[in-house]
């Protein structure tokens, strides 16, 4: 909006300077200097000023600008997206990665335990513990060597 404005303005003033003559000038310190009156004493040039485009093209121009910001804002909006699903896939990777850490440590440690050939047990339901026989250990060792398999690459 603030462009539309900026190029209104601008063309505004080139039909008052369209009307009115411009003289160019350089001053004192070298800055080169604009004007509808010319300065006393100070050498002028005359600077012509071309008439600025037709209605039908300033028409066309707006349109142009109105449909390139919708596709800025859009291009925004998709790179937005963008990186927020990258971020999201690098948190579940970061998060799947954690915890494929902690089945593996853990799967180790339970390995070890059942290495020691000492008594183990679970707590079932009614806070009983329930020792786990020969079979159920060598069943066990192998599903443990199986997930450290899996989760400790």
């Amino acid at each position: 909006m603030r462009k539309i404005l900026l190029i209104a303005a601008f063309f505004s003033l080139l039909a008052i300077a369209a009307v009115a003559p411009v003289y160019r000038w350089i001053d004192q310190a070298g800055n080169v200097r604009y004007s509808d009156r010319a300065p006393p004493g100070q050498e002028t040039e005359a600077v012509e000023i071309l008439p600025g485009p037709p209605a039908n093209e300033v028409a066309a121009a707006r349109e142009r600008l109105a449909r390139l910001q919708t596709e800025l804002a859009e291009a925004e909006n998709r790179r937005t997206e963008s990186q927020e699903h990258a971020r999201i896939e690098r948190e579940l990777a970061e998060t799947q990665r954690v915890e494929r850490l902690s089945r593996c440590t853990l799967a180790q440690q339970n390995l070890h335990i059942l290495s020691l050939r000492v008594p183990v047990y679970s707590i079932d339901a009614s806070g009983k513990r329930v020792y786990i026989d020969d079979e159920q250990r060598a069943a066990e060792v192998k599903r443990l060597e199986a997930e450290r398999a899996e989760t400790c690459k």
